[in-house]
């Protein structure tokens, strides 16, 4: 009996153990162990690490992937106390469909496995991340194009002064409609002879200042394989055209040109001041070389050190240092020294930040015509009641960026896309602002409407506006009505119009409009109207007139 119990008992131990053996693989729980066990996890970041690849390219909260090609995914647990610590390590990496896309403990890497579309998201200590939608694609790069500067120009060729530098940017087209910057990623190759130019893999080109004057040309190409196939695709050469002149004069300011007038200004601690530098030249050009230019930074007012610096050309940065007094700024290139610029620091402390325009509620958005663009604007209030602009400072995100409703860049540009859409933006201050832990994200509604018409033109078959109307008698001519938008654009409306004759007898125009006839010899008034029509006034919202003579046929000549 005592043999049989111990059997018994042996055997419900085995089976413990095997039970416990498949709790250990549970999807939720196997190797969950904490960063950090004296503070609660709130919330999971995931996010793809070094999309460098050729073809593979992130945008807001999906990226895409050639099949065959992986991406690292990283993972930071942010804590109750205001913390963030990468859990990478210790996170779990799911897929929705590892058909498409599969995530591999042994090289934590996700791959593409074959062509579609499949969710990530990372699990962490009970909390879950934000998701990323990945599509697995294997169509290839078609083409890639050479832009200068911000200008969304195609340019075949640029004007460059010796001695100065300019910013060159790639974008490649995809055989899928897409199409996505590639600066840092393409190989640049420059056709010049000796050491008179330089491109670094940025894609900023300097000349030097003895570069004889001439034509260059800069290549931008990218090589990939899809397929099993490498390729190898190359841009349209650029045309770089370097001219000889002297540097005269240079005018520092701020980069805001609201305070493009200004010569003295107030930063508060912890903040940045951005400035450009214009140089004007002896053949008359006038040319941004911010980058070019040594700052000079001189300490006043009893100051017995600087407390600016310059964290890369364009930006005056404070240092930690909590005294007060003034800094002097000026730049110089050569034996050219700029104008003066005097930056009063003080040590005041964020108080809160404002983003404008604002809504008060997702039942009175702000508004953004389609096709148009809206810059938002961020700025930090100091406990002393300074206001800086801190545009460039926070991030600017949106809630459901592949809605395509708008657009948002990372400066607080808004495009309208979808007439009627609504968009959610957050606007979080960047990592680098004092104080950033105090305060909660600004939420800002966001309704794209349709362009407003603005006014009404009456115009010939060429949709050149009349002033006076010249009709034969017994002809006919076409007339329409073209209507201006608040986005600029026009628009024929002539169908739209509701069309009167001031004299039945001497003319003619017909209901629908277009075709005006002449009847008889004398002087006449055609007048177009647009819009809701009002009893008390008897008017329509846009009215347009137009005199019109009739003369008789014996004036053709």
């Amino acid at each position: 009996m005592k043999k049989n119990k111990s059997i018994f008992f042996l055997i419900i131990a085995v089976i413990s153990m095997v039970i416990s053996g498949c709790n250990i693989d549970s999807e939720d729980e196997r190797n969950e162990v904490p960063a950090v066990t004296d503070s609660k996890v709130v919330s999971l970041e995931l996010t793809p690490v070094n999309m460098s690849w050729t073809n593979d390219v992130s945008v807001g909260e999906a990226f895409s992937l050639i099949k065959g090609n992986t991406v690292k995914l990283n993972v930071v647990a942010r804590y109750e106390d205001g913390r963030r610590i990468d859990v990478t390590n210790e996170a779990h990496i799911y897929s929705t469909d590892p058909n498409i896309a599969l995530h591999r403990l042994n090289d934590n890497l996700l791959h593409a496995v074959r062509m579609g579309k499949t969710e990530v998201y990372a699990s962490f200590m009970g909390e879950r991340s934000n998701r990323f939608t990945v599509t697995v694609r294997d169509e290839a790069l078609k083409r890639i194009e050479i832009f200068v500067g911000d200008n969304e120009v195609l340019l075949s060729g640029t004007h460059l002064l010796a001695g100065n530098s300019q910013q060159l940017v790639a974008r490649g087209y995809y055989a899928d409609g897409t199409n996505h910057e590639l600066t840092e990623l393409v190989t640049w190759h420059i056709k010049a002879l000796g050491n008179d130019l330089a491109l670094t893999q940025s894609g900023l080109l300097t000349s030097a200042p003895d570069t004889e004057g001439g034509q260059y040309e800069v290549i931008a190409s990218m090589s990939s394989t899809v397929n099993g196939v490498e390729e190898t695709v190359n841009s349209i050469p650029l045309g770089i055209f370097i001219e000889q002149a002297t540097l005269e004069s240079i005018q520092l300011m701020p980069k805001n040109p609201v305070n493009k007038g200004q010569s003295e200004f107030g930063l508060a601690l912890g903040n940045s001041f951005k400035y450009k530098a214009i140089g004007t030249y002896t053949n008359g050009w006038t040319v941004d070389i911010t980058d070019s230019v040594r700052p000079h930074i001189l300490f006043t007012r009893g100051g017995s050190s600087s407390l600016l610096e310059v964290s890369e050309p364009g930006i005056l940065t404070t240092k930690t240092q909590t005294s007060q007094h003034s800094n002097i700024f000026y730049v110089s290139k050569g034996n050219i020294d700029s104008n003066r610029l005097t930056i009063n620091i003080t040590s005041a402390v964020l108080a809160g930040f404002k983003v404008t325009p604002h809504s008060t509620s997702a039942y009175d958005p702000v508004q953004v015509i389609q096709n148009m663009k809206r810059q938002f604007i961020a700025t930090g209030i100091y406990s002393d009641g300074t206001e800086v602009d801190m545009t460039n400072r926070v991030d600017w995100n949106l809630d459901y960026p592949m809605n395509r409703v708008v657009s948002l860049s990372r400066t607080g540009l808004v495009t309208g896309l979808m007439s009627g859409g609504h968009a959610v933006m957050r606007v979080t201050l960047g990592d680098d602002v004092i104080g950033r832990d105090s305060f909660e994200p600004i939420v800002v509604y966001i309704q794209v409407v349709s362009p407003t018409l603005q006014s009404i033109a009456i115009t010939d078959s060429d949709n050149n506006e009349l002033v006076t109307l010249s009709l034969v008698s017994g002809h006919s001519v076409n007339v329409n009505v073209m209507g201006t938008y608040d986005d600029g654009s026009t628009r024929d409306i002539t169908l739209d119009a509701i069309w009167s004759i001031a004299s039945d007898t001497l003319s003619y125009i017909e209901p629908r409009g277009h075709l005006i006839r002449g009847f008889h010899v004398g002087t006449d008034v055609l007048k177009a109207s647009l819009g809701q029509y009002s009893e008390d006034t008897r008017s329509y919202d846009f009215n347009v007139e137009l005199p019109v003579e009739v003369t008789p046929v014996s004036a053709i000549r």
